[in-house]
């Protein structure tokens, strides 16, 4: 059973990541479901905030949480576009 407030700890923290997430979405619609097959591996990306962070991916609604130490994230490579467009990731190339 889960709690209402545990969803909502799992969205995006600010307005500016809830915009950049519905614009991935913004092609999909609920009649019709799309199947994304990505062929590419996850992608490694590093986060450059400071605090702690939990967001759920805009396409594969994988989980991502960083922590204060660790600012690495192996991200889903559907997801990568939303999460770079937050200017809180860069890639690690």
């Amino acid at each position: 059973m889960s709690c209402c407030s545990q969803r909502r700890q799992a969205l995006p923290a600010t307005p500016k990541l809830r915009a950049a997430f519905a614009e991935d979405r913004s092609g999909l619609t609920a009649s019709a479901p799309v199947l994304v097959v990505s062929r590419a591996g996850p992608q490694r990306l590093r986060y450059l905030g400071q605090e702690p962070l939990r967001l759920r991916g805009p396409l594969s609604a994988r989980l991502y949480e960083v922590d204060a130490l660790l600012h690495l994230i192996d991200a889903d490579a559907r997801d990568v576009v939303a999460l770079l467009r937050t200017a809180l990731f860069e890639r690690t190339d």
